[in-house]
């Protein structure tokens, strides 16, 4: 990742906001079935695998071994992954579509494509300057479950990318006839989870896009799919 991550005021979203909607998500008010905890708690962990999508320049070089693009999206090598400050705790509250589109600096197109049974259930937006932002969008099924979650990184940038172990499983595939790239696992309590269900980046004119399965109806070929569909809004 190039320094020039930083110019022109463009930061990286603050540690803070990955903790603040985990702890959102976490704390719901009533305690609901044990499948959708799971499914919730998974929720909550893609979000911190997220965050490293836009680490710090510093923290990146001081753990890298090595770097795999494909993409366009970086992938920093590293046995562990970075340990933040800690946090202050700042909640991003929901908004509407309409809202997170005015207040988002990109373009935020939705995907025109879901498996039956999903409908957007949440969207938040923390926008950290004027040109930069992440859009959060977590779609549910009948059993209050969060199948699927997508992230919009805004604005992309040479160099972005998430770290990974040296020994993680990233696959190329086509989204649209791009390349796009398919990581198998993630990060949870800085452990890395090589069985958890997969997530697909796929950087596409001004933003990045980021899909988390949450559930093994979220094949990676239904990723692809869904990222296929996402279109302009009108």
């Amino acid at each position: 990742m190039s320094d020039e991550f930083l110019y022109r005021l463009r930061q990286p979203p603050r540690p803070e906001f990955a903790e603040a909607l985990y702890e959102r998500i976490r704390q719901e008010p009533k305690r609901p079935p044990l499948r959708r905890r799971v499914a919730l708690g998974l929720t909550g962990l893609a979000v911190v695998f997220a965050l490293a999508l836009l680490c710090f320049p510093s923290v990146r070089e001081a753990v890298a071994q090595g770097i795999r693009i494909i993409g366009g999206i970086w992938f920093y090598e590293a046995e562990s992954l970075p340990r933040p400050t800690k946090p202050e705790i700042r909640l991003i509250p929901p908004v509407s579509l309409e809202e997170a589109r005015a207040a988002f600096p990109c373009e935020l197109a939705l995907p025109e494509w879901l498996p039956e049974g999903l409908e957007l259930r949440s969207v938040q937006v923390d926008r950290y300057t004027d040109e930069a932002a992440t859009a959060i969008l977590m779609w549910s099924n009948a059993y209050g479950e969060t199948p699927l979650t997508m992230f919009i990184f805004c604005p992309a940038q040479e160099g972005q990318g998430p770290v990974i172990p040296p020994d993680a499983v990233v696959e190329e595939v086509k989204v649209n006839g791009q390349p796009a790239a398919v990581v198998y696992g993630k990060w949870i309590n800085h452990q890395w989870e090589p069985r958890a269900w997969p997530v697909l980046y796929w950087r596409s004119r001004e933003v990045v896009y980021e899909f988390a399965s949450g559930s093994p109806q979220i094949t990676v070929e239904t990723l692809v799919r869904i990222a296929g569909s996402v279109s302009p809004q009108p």
